[in-house]
């Protein structure tokens, strides 16, 4: 279980324009938001998902929201769009950019 929280570590943010925040502003920001999220799951598992779905809690920040995957690229939590990710395996998922989501990278994941 605490190597499956290890890896949840690829908790991301979707990446909004942030008015007045400069770039590095908004990638400590977001940095310091998936840190918090990270050490619940580490600590509890599971059971602290319910608190990324909060739109007026720490983990929803305007346009900004938390997913978590596992090791195998399956969508745990999303909290922007549940119903559309969650539960699928996404490692496959390329941006509008041809780029594998996972990895940022064009290698396949």
């Amino acid at each position: 279980m605490k190597r499956l929280f290890a890896v949840l570590l690829l908790v991301l943010l979707t990446l909004t324009v942030a008015i007045g925040m400069s770039e590095e502003g908004k990638r400590l920001e977001i940095q310091e938001i998936v840190e918090k999220a990270a050490g619940p799951i580490e600590e509890n598992g599971t059971s602290v998902f319910p608190l990324f779905y909060d739109r007026d809690g720490e983990f929803f920040i305007g346009e900004e929201y938390i997913f978590v995957y596992n090791d195998s690229g399956t969508n745990l939590v999303n909290a922007g769009n549940p119903t559309v990710f969650e539960g699928k395996n996404l490692i496959s998922l390329k941006d509008k950019n041809g780029l594998y989501m996972k990895s940022g990278s064009s290698k396949s994941p």
